[in-house]
């Protein structure tokens, strides 16, 4: 078996799916306050492992930037050989080069080249995004993108 992870910058991540939300009519806290409260809105689903609970699907905006903690749990399952990792900016500035990469990885001979790929599920509608919540997401994540660059041996700058 092979996996393929594909990891976006967790405080871009999380600012889109908090834009999803607001779109989808379920979140209705301003930005910094969603983030701020993510905690209490997850811990019952946290202390039951209860992942599928529609408070952690739609609010865990930090949490699920969490990539280290994440990729270590397929690790204790998986060689790490058996694991690819790309990460989307990759993905979005060079998508043929990077669907090689991933098509080689995989054993996948393509016989014809992929062309005109689109990004897909573009919002349009964000509203502007202040500093503040840049930098604190910049801090939260700061120590869990340090552990994850440590694992795979690559930093990604964020």
């Amino acid at each position: 078996m092979k996996l393929i992870a594909l990891l976006r910058d967790p405080v871009e991540r999380a600012i889109s799916h908090y834009f999803h939300e607001v779109r989808m009519g379920r979140e209705t806290l301003p930005l910094m306050e969603a983030l701020l409260a993510e905690d209490n809105r997850l811990k019952p689903a946290i202390d039951s492992e209860d992942y599928k609970n529609l408070d952690y699907i739609h609010f865990s905006y930090k949490s699920r930037g969490h990539y280290y903690d994440q990729l270590k749990r397929y690790l204790k399952h998986f060689p790490r050989d058996q694991m690819l990792i790309l990460e989307s900016g990759q993905f979005f500035s060079a998508p043929e080069s990077t669907l090689r990469e991933a098509f080689d990885f995989v054993g996948i001979n393509p016989s014809h080249q992929v062309k005109n790929l689109q990004p897909q599920n573009v919002a349009s509608n964000k509203a502007p995004v202040d500093q503040e919540v840049f930098d604190y997401l910049s801090n939260y994540f700061r120590p869990h993108n340090e552990k994850l660059f440590d694992l795979l041996g690559i930093n990604y700058g964020w």
